[in-house]
């Protein structure tokens, strides 16, 4: 299973394939490694900021549990 470029640059794909690595190598029950692979909660917070030139840009934020 390849990685393509862009996924290069995506550390939650990069964890995940880690994940399915050793998951491979533990012997991990699928539906074990289905469940740990995705996060329970995903938090998005997008937050608009004031530059100092006067244009605003907005920002977001993330929280992964």
């Amino acid at each position: 299973m390849g990685i393509s470029s862009l996924e290069n640059l995506n550390p939650f794909a990069i964890a995940q394939r880690q994940f399915d690595l050793a998951a491979e190598l533990l012997g991990l029950d699928p539906s074990v490694q289905a469940l740990l692979r995705e996060p329970m909660r995903e938090f998005v917070v997008t937050i608009p900021v004031r530059m100092d030139d006067e244009s605003t840009h907005v920002f977001k934020g993330y929280r992964v549990q």
